[in-house]
Formats: structure tokens, sequence, C-alpha cells
């Protein structure tokens, strides 16, 4: 499927139009359902530290490679991890732990990309509760902290920390979001990879709510043929084309020009989707007629590429390795709130 910046600008305004009006009464349900939860219903309860990783908006805002950075630095301080995720647009619907091997089909891309980044356990189910209980009867040791994966709207599930990634056009009254600009009331912490934490600085959300910003860096990219790691300074003044299925490439196009990478051309998809053969046969066709010419594509594609397609014979199909920064300030802030909650055997520093 062909993603929405490829498309002419009246077909472009009027599929603005359209989700912008399926947004609005998205909110409007989610408000009326969050006031359901809020004051008649309540949330279940596991017994360990929760903490939700979500977002106000449709499409990406950062949340897996946060979750991923987050779950390394949670490791590195002696925490067992468990990452729970409802595994979107996977083929299998039934809960299963997730491993660096497991099938895309049966993880989902996002999953199996945690699984490969960290060293903590994933789980996948629809039923995030579920997939909690079926995880917990599964692992030899409990985990000391469980993190819910694009879950903040997600409120089946008692969460002792929310996490809401962001940016500044989510605020706009146009933006197209899931969610209300009322439920970060709901939320502990915001973050962004912009100027936004400065904007939720100045609102009264109240709950003890403070917002940080992340930086997203680039370290380079790898040969997917081969595996040989190119540092960042060796693409730098290159012309490239990328091919990429992210919620929101533009934060990555933006990255690869404050890195002096020429984009020369896009082959966009929605997130989530697998190349389509003939695209990517069209900018197998456009490359070659190109010099000193290099293919990128992100780490979150990698998973979803068949083992037949052309890309894996292409010397130069590079894929983009990037990491978030997380500032000592978050760090301090996340710490506190969770320490009270971990058993007294662990203590973040």
């Amino acid at each position: 499927m062909r993603h929405p910046s490829s498309y002419s600008w009246p077909i472009r305004y009027l599929l603005s139009l359209l989700v912008f009006l399926g947004s609005f009464i998205w909110r409007l349900l989610n408000l009326l359902r969050r006031y359901y939860w809020r004051y008649f219903k309540q949330p279940l309860l596991v017994g360990i530290p929760v903490v939700s990783v979500g977002n106000l908006a449709f499409g990406g805002r950062g949340k897996t490679p946060f979750v991923i950075a987050l779950t390394n630095h949670l490791i590195a301080q002696q925490c067992r991890v468990l990452v729970v995720s409802r595994g979107y647009k996977r083929k299998s619907k039934s809960v299963c732990l997730v491993n660096a091997q497991t099938p895309v089909e049966i993880s989902g891309d996002e999953p199996l990309l945690i699984a490969q980044k960290t060293n903590a356990m994933v789980v996948v189910g629809s039923n995030r509760y579920l997939a909690i209980k079926y995880a917990l009867s599964q692992l030899e040791h409990p985990p000391d902290v469980i993190l819910l994966d694009d879950a903040f709207s997600h409120l089946t599930l008692y969460r002792d920390i929310n996490v809401v990634l962001l940016n500044r056009s989510d605020l706009k009254l146009t933006a197209w979001r899931r969610e209300c600009l009322s439920s970060l009331k709901d939320a502990q912490i915001g973050l962004s990879f912009d100027d936004t934490s400065c904007v939720l600085a100045n609102l009264r959300l109240g709950n003890g709510f403070a917002s940080f910003r992340l930086e997203r860096i680039l370290l380079g990219a790898f040969q997917l043929k081969t595996g040989r790691f190119l540092p960042l300074s060796y693409l730098v003044q290159r012309s490239c084309v990328l091919m990429t299925a992210l919620g929101s490439p533009d934060m990555l196009i933006k990255a690869l020009k404050i890195n002096s990478m020429q984009v020369l051309r896009t082959w966009l998809f929605q997130d989530h989707e697998p190349f389509a053969p003939c695209s990517v046969a069209d900018m197998l066709e456009f490359c070659a007629q190109q010099s000193c010419l290099l293919i990128l594509i992100t780490t979150k594609d990698v998973v979803k590429i068949d083992s037949t397609s052309a890309l894996w014979n292409c010397p130069f199909v590079y894929v983009l390795e990037e990491s978030v920064a997380l500032s000592s300030e978050f760090i301090k802030h996340f710490h506190a709130l969770l320490n009270p909650l971990l058993h007294s055997s662990i203590t973040l520093t």
C-alpha cells in the first residue's frame, strides 16, 4: 500500500480531511472510555510494576527505538524486563514468547526488533493481561518491570507509570490524534524529539507531569548482504534513496538531511507493511541508472524482507543503525518514579 505522502496534493487533502474526521470521532470515543475506566471500572493488577509507553497520535513517534533504549537501560541496572506488545499486523493470533529467531509472521515486526536489540523477555498477544499471565507461567524468574509497548490507550491494565511520546504537531487542533489532549492528565512523563517538551512545560497538567527531550542518533549503516558496518562519517555527502515502512518517515528523512545526506528519492510504505516486489524492482532499476548511490532501509524493515527478495543480493543496500539517547534529567526523574515500586533488593542509580 502506498504511503499517503506519495499521492498528489488534492488526494492528500481529501485523505487528510477523512482522517481528521475519523480521528475526531475516535478521540471522542476514547474520551468517554477514559471517563468510564476512571470512575466506574477498576483496571486489572498484575502485582509487578507496569510502565506503559504510548502516544497521542496515529502513526509513529519513535516508540520502538525508545522502548529499546529504555529496556537496555533497565537491563544495565540489573532489572529483569518483560516487554508486552500486541504484535500489530502479525498473522498469528496466539500468545507467544518472542526471541531473535521468531518468524516475523508470528511475532510482528516491532516485537521481533525489540527482541533482537535487547536481552529482554518479549511476549505478544492481543489481550495484554492474558499475555502477561502466559509469560509469567513460562518464565523461570518473574520480571522486575513490565513494559507495555504502544499501550497508552489500553486501559484494561493498571499502569504505574505512563510515558507518552509526541511532537509539536500533536498539539494542534487538526492533529490526527487517537486521544484528546486532556488524556495527558493520566500520564506522568511526556517525551519528544523536538521542542515539544518546552510547550508541555507550560501546560498545567497536574499529576506531577514532567516533559523531556529525546535525541535521535544516527550511528551509521551496515551492508545488508555482508553485514559490514559503515560509520556515519562514510555516509555524509553521499547520494542515497530511502525505502521504508515507518509511521513517521519525515522524522528519519529530516535526520538524514541534518547529517548532510542527499536523499534523491523515497519509496514509502504504510507502517508495518512489507515491501512490494514491484516497488523493489522499480527502485533497483532507478538505482542502476545512478552512480555511487546507496539504498537505505531501516532495522524495522529488515525483519520483514522476504528471504527471496532481490535486496539481499544487492551490494548497495544498507541498513541504518540508530539509537535514542536518554537524557540524565529523564533518567533521574524516571528512577524517582520507579524505585519505590521495585523490590527492595533493586535500586536504580
